[in-house]
């Protein structure tokens, strides 16, 4: 999974659920890491997170 509005933002797993709950915990990390070197941070309105199978195909919920 990854999360274009937060670039190299990405995470893995072996089920949906565990690749999900991986990549709240690196988007989380992510937002930290902006706070913490004083960048800006994004202000989405709406959470685009694209989800690659296994096949290789991409697809955004």
């Amino acid at each position: 999974m990854t999360v274009p509005s937060l670039p190299g933002c990405i995470s893995e797993g072996n089920t949906f659920e565990e690749a999900f709950a991986n990549i709240k915990e690196a988007m989380a990390l992510y937002l930290e890491s902006l706070a913490a070197d004083r960048r800006p941070i994004p202000r989405e309105t709406r959470l685009v997170v694209e989800i690659e199978s296994p096949s290789g195909q991409t697809t955004r919920r």
